[in-house]
């Protein structure tokens, strides 16, 4: 049976391993500009090009605005980005949003036209290389709201770091970003917790009466 002590070892190395989660809930407050034309400039570059292989997969998980047609202002992709946009005619219809990047080139970029609602959230999951990579170039994934001029509705944008070795530094850029652990973290989590009660009960003293 492991100690105690063992076990809170392990709860304390799962708990900090999910601050290098690989997905994470992104969200903006975009009431100020309710009603209002703009763009999500959604980007994936490599520092370099011998940056480790990286892949990043972003979708729409909440939006009262509405997408418009014609992702890129000539209506075409740059680069590494796949996926699928389905634009409605208000913002009560079915709409939809999922991109898939890779960053095998210089620029690898998604600008998708949108009237803006109060608010808007993404989820945005990061795989490949870079995370058992041992040097020191990485890719950094940038998410902004622009408005119709594209200048940045919030004066920078929201950008993920990902440094070799599995580290992801976050800059807001105005939104609210937190990281989603991965469902078999939980669960490794949650039977540490198990054991370390079953642990605390096995170590409790009787109590001898006479």
């Amino acid at each position: 049976m492991l100690q105690p002590i063992r076990i809170l070892a392990l709860v304390a190395a799962l708990w900090a391993a999910q601050a290098n989660a690989a997905t994470y809930a992104i969200t903006f407050d975009t009431s100020a500009f309710t009603a209002t034309d703009g763009w999500f400039d959604i980007q994936f570059n490599p520092g370099m090009d011998t940056a480790p292989g990286a892949s990043a997969s972003l979708s729409l998980t909440s939006f009262d605005g509405v997408l418009l047609l014609g992702g890129q202002p000539d209506g075409s992709v740059v680069a590494n980005v796949g996926g699928a946009v389905a634009a409605a005619s208000d913002p009560h219809g079915a709409q939809s949003m999922t991109l898939n990047f890779t960053n095998s080139t210089a620029f690898n970029a998604w600008l998708q036209p949108a009237n803006f609602g109060s608010s808007v959230s993404f989820t945005v999951s990061f795989d490949g290389a870079w995370a058992s990579a041992t040097d020191n170039v990485g890719t950094a994934f940038s998410i902004s709201m622009l408005d119709a001029g594209y200048n940045n509705l919030f004066g920078t944008p929201t950008v993920f770091d990902l440094r070799p070795g599995g580290a992801v530094d976050i800059s807001n850029g105005g939104a609210t970003v937190s990281a989603v652990p991965l469902p078999a973290a939980w669960t490794l989590l949650t039977s540490g917790l198990g054991l370390l009660a079953v642990g605390a009960r096995r170590c409790k003293p009787e109590l001898r009466l006479g």
